[in-house]
């Protein structure tokens, strides 16, 4: 039998950022969609690129990336507080199929928002039909990204706007202090995307940029989520990238229509590589538009340069407030400007002169964001530092608590997002372990480590 968790209070919640500075009565409705309604087809408005990747991904079966993929919302709505929430749980002629795991991640996602008190829990529908949501009167839909399934609902942001701000392309033609960049878009019309030789002619003439690009550089793609970035420093990796885009960058080609052209979907973005010190901050962005910082995190990243997770130190966070306020201070106007409120990330990069540059905005909840909200939990208990880890695992749930009772007891590991795949026996867990120096956090990492399934990467969506 595990031991009963200490209850953790956030210092605050997303129930509570959206009322400051808001004199409406009505109060957002936080809706999350499982990844295949971002469905690509004829008349998909919304595209974004999943999978862009140099080398093989290593979980490549469908049921254990859905297995990860089940846990965004649930590691999201452990900071939405008493906000209403609605999660999509599948389609109609999916539903059979997938109420078994809508039931466990159901009780995962109690379990989870039980350590918290009860005026900080959301409140939670599961639905699944898209086409009548159950929204309040005057209540309006916040999302992660914008589906085509959900366009007809009243949005807290236009979803082409929030399209445009989340876009990589977005970014570099925001005016925002970036890397010096170029934007390659497409010189073909939407009628011309049907020519299979045309569209290969056009992916070739695109890719000429990146071919003659001056080393080092990074490429990105405008609708990624941490999986289509690249940094290139050789000849080598210039080759790899290039073989590996031309098939798939006409393939993007073929799926711009009418319906997107004007949205930009398949774009690249060059730009030059700085190298320096990089920081992700998170904020909150008032109606009124004015920031509220969250906290300041270092992010990890895997060989592939892809986001695993994320690390904090408390005692540092009002010197880095400091540090990074002017680049706050203009990320929020611009948002602002375009009629955004609500969580957002930023990756700040400092080069060896000491400027400040944007080179990612994740306007969104990002994953280092529930970092910020534990701070009083974990100091309170002489635990400066925290980090939030994901993994795959043998175990389930019961198990790994009861391997672990002692450590979530005294409050040191919170697992903010599980799910599990019976017909797998495989896990997904994410959880933020706290500690007083960054080597305890490492060594508790590893003990956590041990009960993970290795050659399974980690990777959780930022």
């Amino acid at each position: 039998m595990t031991a009963a968790p200490p209850v953790v209070v956030l210092d605050t919640t997303l129930h509570d950022l959206y009322r400051v500075d808001n004199d409406s009565e009505h109060e957002p409705t936080l809706v999350y969609a499982p990844f295949h309604v971002y469905h690509r087809g004829t008349f998909t408005k919304f595209i974004y690129h999943a999978g862009l990747r140099l080398a093989q991904p290593i979980a490549t079966n469908e049921e254990v990336v859905k297995l990860r993929l089940r846990t965004t919302p649930q590691r999201h709505l452990f900071a939405a507080g008493q906000m209403p929430v609605v999660i999509l749980t599948s389609s109609q002629r999916e539903l059979e199929k997938a109420q078994d795991a809508v039931s466990i991640d159901m009780i995962s996602m109690q379990k989870s928002s039980s350590v918290l008190p009860r005026d900080q829990r959301p409140n939670v529908t599961f639905w699944s039909k898209p086409r009548d949501i159950p929204l309040k009167p005057g209540s309006e839909i916040a999302l992660s990204r914008p589906a085509d399934c959900l366009s007809h609902l009243p949005h807290l942001i236009a979803p082409e706007v929030h399209y445009e701000i989340l876009s990589k392309r977005g970014l570099a033609q925001s005016g925002l202090p970036t890397p010096p960049s170029t934007v390659v878009d497409t010189v073909l019309q939407p009628d011309e995307m049907k020519d299979r030789t045309k569209t290969s002619i056009e992916a070739a003439r695109m890719l000429l940029e990146v071919e003659k690009f001056k080393l080092p550089f990074v490429l990105k793609f405008p609708q990624s989520s941490g999986k289509g970035t690249f940094i290139i420093s050789s000849e080598v990796e210039r080759f790899q990238l290039t073989e590996m885009l031309r098939p798939q960058l006409q393939q993007m080609l073929e799926q711009v229509t009418e319906v997107n052209h004007q949205l930009h979907p398949c774009s690249l973005v060059l730009q030059d590589y700085i190298a320096g010190k990089v920081v992700a901050l998170s904020l909150f962005i008032t109606r009124k538009g004015r920031p509220i910082f969250v906290g300041c995190c270092k992010q990890k990243f895997n060989d592939d340069g892809q986001w695993t997770g994320g690390s904090i130190s408390y005692a540092k966070q009002d010197r880095l407030h400091r540090l990074y306020a002017g680049s706050m201070d203009k990320t929020a106007l611009f948002l602002h400007q375009k009629g955004y409120y609500g969580p957002a990330g930023i990756d700040i990069l400092t080069n060896a002169s000491g400027e400040q540059y944007i080179i990612d905005l994740n306007v969104r909840i990002t994953g280092t964001f529930n970092l910020g909200l534990v701070a009083g939990h974990f100091t309170k208990r002489g635990l400066g530092r925290a980090m939030v880890e994901a993994a795959y695992f043998s175990c389930s749930r019961v198990t790994f608590e009861e391997a672990f009772a002692r450590e979530i007891q005294d409050g040191r590991i919170i697992i903010t997002a599980w799910t599990y795949d019976e017909s797998l026996l495989l896990s997904f867990g994410v959880f933020i372990i706290g500690g007083s120096t960054s080597v305890e956090i490492k060594w508790q990492l590893m003990q956590v480590k041990n009960y993970a399934v290795l050659g399974l990467g980690a990777i959780v969506g930022c």
